[in-house]
């Protein structure tokens, strides 16, 4: 279908903006993100040119290499017992397979086609987390008392760990558009990017989700050694850093959210600390991770446990260790995860594929998919982020999109 070789760019912004629509209303309707993602495979393939598929093959070692985050669980199939929750695995981790290899075809887009995907993006955490707080200010009392409760606001997006660093990352897309100058439609939009990128900020603070605090608060130290190691702008740097602690503490003070979510973490250490850690947020985290260590232990630490085996050793863990806690959670961070499931060998090849894309060719040097890893890295230290349709989602396309701009293209 060479006719469709033209609209290739405009079928990319479309299925990714459709793709990245379809992450923000994944809990109210699943199709739009698996539509979108069934799109993207179909336009490689019918925009395909045979001619030089296997030297657009051969020239995107980042890619193949990426896909890599769904072959690497393959072997499991072979010392797996429990094949249903196998394939389950196996079919939210997919699209590492196809997406990567699909982007392998596509043709880098302008950098304004490039940032009007990202300034979608911004809209859409602006529009939610805008929802968000007016349900708050409607609810204040009534939310408050939640985040004493390990509870946070409710949103669209309700996984709030993911929300939050959706949050941390579209600060730094207004932070990106607004210094390349960015508008769709007029100038003066560079001025309401900057002001979504404070309202966020500010947001993120009454959000109070302690992940999307930390990724934020360390992309602030990243720049602020960038302004003053390698830029030398002494002034830029201390400014923003100044700007960026007093918004962050004037919330603290006028917030009640953020000061309860400060107490609840404190209530949550303790009781930790005393033994207790049934309905802990922390304490649940804590032992979901001692317990992938235990299933390492007692399985193989070169293979693991095989993928489709770990949640039944989960449950298995949390009731002989921790008999009184009633919701068991499988291992909160994804390296363990992986460790329980594959060991070793798994867990190593796991960041060998997921980190290469970001080294090759010194890919890192490329704003938005180096700060995507920095917050994505944060996610899976705190989350098994990339067991839900979501972060597979959310985590793929802010990578691929990147890595699809460093792409040299041979025309056709």
């Amino acid at each position: 279908m060479k006719w469709l070789n033209p609209y290739q760019d405009r079928l990319l912004i479309f299925f990714s903006c459709l793709l990245i629509a379809g992450i923000f209303l994944i809990d109210s309707a699943r199709s739009p993100a698996s539509i979108s993602m069934i799109g993207l495979a179909l336009t490689a393939i019918i925009t395909l040119n045979l001619k030089h598929a296997k030297t657009k093959l051969l020239s995107r070692k980042d890619l193949l290499v990426l896909s890599g985050l769904f072959l690497f669980l393959l072997p499991s199939l072979f010392y797996s017992n429990n094949f249903d929750y196998l394939f389950e695995r196996l079919q939210i981790q997919l699209p590492f397979l196809v997406l990567p290899l699909a982007f392998i075809f596509f043709k880098p887009l302008s950098n304004r086609q490039f940032m009007l995907i990202y300034y979608f993006f911004l809209l859409g955490v602006f529009i939610i987390s805008l929802d968000a707080f007016i349900n708050y200010v409607n609810n204040s009392e009534i939310i408050n008392q939640m985040y004493l409760q390990s509870q946070v606001m409710p949103t669209i997006v309700s996984h709030h760990p993911t929300f939050s660093i959706m949050i941390a990352f579209a600060i730094y897309v207004a932070y990106y558009l607004y210094k390349h100058q960015f508008y769709a439609f007029n100038k003066n939009e560079r001025y309401l990017i900057a002001s979504i990128g404070i309202l966020l900020f500010t947001f993120l603070h009454i959000f109070s989700v302690r992940s999307g605090l930390l990724a934020i608060y360390v992309l602030i130290l990243i720049e602020f050694y960038k302004f003053i190691f390698i830029k030398k702008q002494y002034k830029t740097g201390v400014l923003s850093l100044f700007f960026s602690l007093l918004i962050g503490f004037t919330t603290f003070l006028l917030s009640p959210t953020i000061r309860n979510k400060v107490e609840n973490t404190r209530n949550d250490i303790s009781s930790t600390e005393n033994g207790n850690i049934n309905n802990q947020s922390l304490g649940s985290r804590v032992a979901s991770c001692r317990i992938a260590i235990a299933i390492t232990d007692s399985t193989s630490w070169l293979m693991g446990s095989g993928l489709g085996d770990l949640q039944d050793l989960s449950d298995y863990m949390w009731t002989t260790k921790y008999p009184e806690v009633t919701k068991k959670i499988i291992p909160h961070n994804q390296f363990l995860f992986y460790l329980a499931a594959t060991g070793i060998i798994g867990l190593l090849l796991f960041i060998f594929c997921l980190l290469f894309p970001l080294l090759y060719h010194s890919n890192f040097k490329h704003p938005l998919l180096s700060v995507h890893y920095i917050i994505m890295l944060i996610a899976l230290m705190f989350e098994a982020f990339f067991q839900t349709q979501l972060g597979v989602a959310y985590c793929l396309i802010f990578i691929l999109l990147p890595l699809n701009q460093t792409a040299t293209w041979q025309n056709d």
